[in-house]
This record gives C-alpha cells, sequence and structure tokens, in this order.
C-alpha cells in the first residue's frame, strides 16, 4: 500500500467518523492535520499522476477542514 493510499484510506475513516458525528469537528480537524497530507502530497508529487484517485480523496477532505473553521 502507498503512503498515498494509506493516507486517503485515515481520510476517509476520519471523514466517516464525522459525517456521522462520532467525532466533533475540532477532533476531526486534529486528526487530519496529524496525518501531514499537504506534506505527503509535496513528497509525493512525482507520483501523483499514478495517485490521482487518492489526491482526489486527500484534496477533498483537507478542503472539509478548513471549511470547519
Amino acid at each position: 500500500m502507498s503512503d498515498l493510499q494509506q493516507l486517503a484510506t485515515f481520510a476517509t475513516q476520519y471523514k466517516q467518523q464525522y459525517d456521522s458525528g462520532k467525532i466533533s469537528p475540532s477532533e476531526f480537524k486534529e486528526l487530519i492535520w496529524d496525518l501531514n497530507i499537504a506534506k505527503s502530497i509535496n513528497e509525493n508529487a512525482n507520483n501523483l499522476d499514478d495517485n490521482e484517485k487518492y489526491r482526489e480523496i486527500l484534496l477533498n477532505v483537507l478542503q472539509i477542514v478548513e471549511a470547519i473553521y
């Protein structure tokens, strides 16, 4: 499993927990920021074409976090 795939899996799980009310907006934001998604995306820029699906998932989750606050 690639780094981006793992991040996308965690991010999706956290988003599902947030959407279902199992975690608060602040908990969701903290969990997502702890994943260091932006850093991982930048570090894996050369492979992003191969991982476009995971990039879209991660960017979507980051947009939700940014919208919370």
